[in-house]
């Protein structure tokens, strides 16, 4: 036996998965609501900027169809014994864990594209044309981040021990990094300072941690590519500082909120470094975890 084959096992595995398919659908739906909405709900729309409005409401669906695909890879089996028939075969710890992760990870990457074609063929529809280039290049980046929501997910899963706590953390997962991240930032901000609050301008580490979820830091690759107005978007999103401005009534800079010149961790290119980190750390951490425990 082969890791391949315990991929394709995973692959054709989940997607029989009624909540997978659930999850799928209703990303779809999320995906083309974005696209179609905005022609309903505004005057006119360039097609250019389309784009952008898809950004939090799949940033939030892909991490739920991405969670709810892998929570159960490790810990289901647990949970029924049919882990121990598996180990009965030449597979390793190592083995199950890569091989659920490429399997589930290959699931959710179809599902993505399925969810990008059918929203551009809504955009299209509406529009009569959408920014291809943009498009396409928002399409690969939510991959990444959807296998990345993957791995969070296969480490959760090859770290609990039952199917309840699975769900449990992949649930707490759910909740830090799409719900309560930027709180819990500016919570740290808080401690730090000894009570302060975040403002206008703020220090440079506190800028990476509000870009360092998966989530932020997608969004602020994606504001690198995407044409239009991203760049108060990305102000918003990483830094607490909105309705912040000068005397113009301009969103300040990232170098005027740092007070000086942008580190080479805060420009935006590196948050891809950061989303490529969330590919590997977590489920190399799992299989840390799953190679420790009892599974008697």
């Amino acid at each position: 036996m082969s890791i391949p084959l315990l991929v394709r096992k995973e692959f054709v595995d989940s997607m029989r998965s009624r909540g997978l398919w659930t999850a799928t659908a209703l990303l779809t739906v999320v995906a083309s609501a974005a696209v179609f909405l905005p022609s309903v709900a505004l005057d006119s729309v360039d097609p250019v900027v389309v784009p952008q409005y898809m950004l939090t409401p799949v940033t939030t669906f892909v991490s739920i169809t991405a969670l709810v695909t892998g929570y159960l890879a490790i810990a289901g089996e647990r949970d029924t014994g049919s882990i121990k028939t598996l180990f009965g075969l030449p597979y390793t710890r190592r083995d199950v864990v890569v091989g659920k992760y490429l399997g589930r990870a290959a699931v959710v990457s179809v599902a993505v594209l399925v969810s990008f074609v059918v929203a551009g063929v809504v955009g299209v529809a509406m529009y009569g044309s959408l920014p291809y280039g943009s498009y396409v290049r928002l399409g690969a980046l939510t991959v990444v981040l959807a296998v990345a929501f993957v791995g969070i997910a296969v480490a959760i899963s090859a770290g609990a021990a039952s199917r309840s706590r699975a769900m449990t953390l992949a649930v707490g997962a759910f909740f830090v990094f799409e719900l309560l991240w930027s709180t819990l930032v500016k919570g740290v901000y808080y401690v730090v300072t000894l009570g302060d609050l975040p403002g206008v301008a703020v220090p440079g580490w506190y800028v990476f941690l509000q870009r360092a979820s998966p989530g932020e830091a997608f969004k602020t690759v994606a504001g690198t590519f995407l044409p239009g107005d991203v760049e108060g978007v990305q102000v918003s999103t990483s830094g607490g500082a909105q309705g912040a401005s000068g005397a113009s009534g301009a969103a300040p800079t990232l170098a005027e909120r740092l007070g000086g010149e942008v580190p080479l961790y805060l420009d935006d290119w590196f948050a891809l470094v950061v989303l490529g980190c969330w590919l590997v750390v977590p489920i190399v951490v799992g299989y840390l975890r799953f190679e420790r425990a009892d599974l008697g």
